[in-house]
């Protein structure tokens, strides 16, 4: 049997993350929600790793960018590397862009579903932790 892939999806819009996880439970992934970085980190704490996290830039409490500080120093004390996709509307394609920084890819909003879907099977696809 295989193991369902699992989705950390971190937005702080509801409506916005309501449609991102319709999208991807239709895919076929679990998705676990959180609503800001600190929260994202408490979730991270208390469950098993995620496949891949799905992480807004553009947050109150903490913002992508914090949290991507705060778990990457963290995870520096495992061997697993979860990646991450940064989503915003603040796009840039240029990957010296700060966006990029600390991510390890990135989509613009409005996100079309098929472009997120291939993007998280790429990432995963060889970085598969269950």
């Amino acid at each position: 049997m295989k193991l369902k892939r699992r989705v950390l999806l971190v937005e702080d819009d509801g409506d916005m993350r309501a449609a991102l996880a319709e999208i991807l439970e239709d895919a076929g992934y679990q998705v676990l929600q959180a609503v800001n970085g600190q929260d994202a980190l408490e979730k991270l704490r208390s469950s098993d790793l995620p496949s891949v996290i799905l992480l807004d830039l553009l947050m109150p409490v903490m913002n992508g960018w914090q949290f991507c500080e705060a778990w990457r120093s963290g995870q520096q004390a495992t061997s697993a590397h979860v990646p991450i996709v940064a989503m915003s509307a603040a796009a840039s394609k240029d990957p010296s862009s700060p966006y990029y920084i600390d991510v390890d890819d990135f989509i613009a909003k409005p996100i079309q579903p098929d472009v997120l879907l291939n993007k998280i099977e790429t990432l995963i696809s060889g970085t598969d932790i269950g």
